[in-house]
């Protein structure tokens, strides 16, 4: 059934992408939804037991959250390639997942085949080409990041819709027998007995950085600039967002990091900046 409720206050231009996106998260219960500007006013189907009034409550609460105190945006264009006509300009999905090139293993998640393997292959090779030329020295960091490290940089109170908490059944033997028996051999999710799982300490790295900047805490800052590579797996749960290969749950990152004196890294990212632009043009992609 389609509901609607009126918003006390208007939405921002340059708030409504964020808006649609931080919907998502109001509440489990909603299905679908419409922010309808010239009505000022948002249209949405509900599932599940939650009252009406409740999910109103909820949808409301994300946008005064988000439109309290909003400051418009000056945003400063610096480059725009949008005159350029690229060689495709179809949507690539259908053709690679009929040619199996592509498919979906689950929510935000997709296998590649070997052409698109080799595809990525090619921009890692070029993102390392080019942080190599900025004299990026390479690292590795493992998945997993303790949750006190994204803590201390103040993760959770900006993006903890996006968490994935990584934990395992407590070491006690009659918790996992209980646990296995419970679970037998159809099951299709996991829905452990209170107090069976341990602590969490642990999540799946929403960003490769993280890591690195954990690694300098509480040190004095090195000399001359550090510039610092890596690539790893990262995740971020994006609820309603996750459509396509646009937005996955599980993706990887290719990060080149600048730490050291600020005109330092103001120069550099500039350079980078410069050579990434060239590296688009040269792929005669539109963008801006």
């Amino acid at each position: 059934m389609k509901r609607v409720v009126k918003l006390p206050v208007g939405i921002p231009a340059d708030l409504v992408p964020d808006v649609l996106a931080r919907l998502h998260y109001s509440s489990s219960d909603l299905e679908g939804f419409r922010l309808d500007l010239e009505h000022n006013c948002v249209e949405y189907t509900q599932r599940g037991e939650e009252s009406a009034a409740e999910v109103e409550r909820k949808i409301l609460k994300v946008i005064d959250k988000m439109t309290d105190g909003f400051k418009r945006r000056r945003t400063r264009i610096l480059v725009d390639r949008r005159s350029v006509s690229p060689r495709y300009v179809d949507d690539p999905m259908p053709e690679l997942e009929r040619g199996g090139h592509v498919r979906k293993a689950g929510i935000g998640q997709y296998a590649f085949g070997p052409l698109t393997v080799r595809l990525a292959a090619y921009f890692e090779e070029e993102f390392a080409r080019i942080g190599t030329s900025l004299g990026a020295v390479p690292y590795r960091f493992p998945t997993l990041i303790d949750v006190q490290k994204l803590s201390r940089c103040g993760y959770f109170s900006s993006f903890s819709q996006s968490a994935c908490f990584v934990t395992h059944l407590r070491e006690d033997v009659d918790v996992i027998e209980a646990f296995a028996d419970a679970m037998g051999r159809e099951s299709t999710t996991v829905n452990p007995a209170s107090g069976q799982l341990a602590t969490t300490e642990h999540m799946l790295s929403p960003a490769v950085c993280f890591h690195l900047y954990a690694a300098l805490a509480d040190r004095p800052l090195s000399k001359p600039l550090m510039v610092a590579m890596a690539q790893g797996k990262c995740f971020r749960y994006e609820s309603g967002n996750l459509t396509g290969l646009e937005r996955l749950w599980d993706f990887s990152m290719h990060e080149v990091m600048f730490v050291g004196p600020s005109d330092e890294v103001v120069t550099l990212r500039q350079r980078s900046m410069d050579l990434f632009v060239e590296f688009m043009d040269s792929l005669q992609m539109r963008y801006r």
